[in-house]
C-alpha cells in the first residue's frame, strides 16, 4: 500500500491535532485534581510552571480557560468550597480491589462523584461512575450525584449527569 505525500501530510496534521487534544485533556485533568476551590487554580498552575511542564504563555491561557470553565453552573458549585472534597482518593472494595474516583464532594450524607475524561463518551465511562457511586452508597452515603466531565479542547468540554 502506497500513501501519497499529500495524504501522509494530512495524516500527520490529524495525528498532531489529536495528540494536542489528548495532551490538553491530560493537563487539565492534572490541574483539576490539584484544586479544591477555584482559588487554588493559580498555585496549581504555578506548580506546573515551576516544574517546566508549561510555559508562561500557556499558564496565562490555561488560567483564563479553566477559570471560565469553573465559572459555569455545576463546576462553580463544585469548586466553591461548600463541599468537603477529596481528589484521587482510593476506595477499597469488599473483594480487595481499589477504585479511585477523580473527585468526590461530600455534604452531610450526600456525596457527588465526578470523573474527568478525555476523548469521546463511552458506555464504559457511565459504568465506571456508577461503580464509584455504588461504592459510596456502600460506605454509608444516602444519596449520590454522578457526573462525567469530558475535557478536550476548551470548546469541547461538557458535563454529563449519569443515570
Amino acid at each position: 500500500l502506497s500513501v501519497s505525500p499529500q495524504s501522509r501530510e494530512r495524516l500527520d496534521i490529524f495525528n498532531r491535532e489529536k495528540q494536542e487534544r489528548i495532551n490538553y485533556g491530560i493537563l487539565v485533568h492534572e490541574i483539576l485534581r490539584n484544586i479544591i476551590t477555584k482559588d487554588d487554580l493559580p498555585s496549581a498552575l504555578d506548580r506546573l510552571l515551576y516544574e517546566g511542564i508549561i510555559g508562561t504563555p500557556e499558564r496565562a491561557e490555561l488560567e483564563i480557560k479553566i477559570m471560565e470553565l469553573l465559572s459555569t453552573e455545576l463546576p462553580a458549585e463544585w469548586f466553591s468550597g461548600k463541599w468537603k472534597t477529596v481528589t484521587e482518593r482510593e476506595i477499597l472494595l469488599p473483594g480487595g480491589e481499589m477504585i479511585r474516583p477523580d473527585r468526590v464532594m461530600i455534604n452531610g450524607e450526600k456525596a457527588v462523584v465526578v470523573d474527568y475524561k478525555t476523548g469521546a463518551p463511552k458506555a464504559a465511562d457511565r459504568d465506571q461512575v456508577n461503580r464509584y457511586a455504588s461504592a459510596l452508597l456502600d460506605l454509608g452515603f444516602s444519596e449520590t450525584g454522578k457526573y462525567i466531565f469530558y475535557i478536550s479542547q476548551p470548546a469541547g468540554c461538557r458535563i454529563i449527569p449519569v443515570e
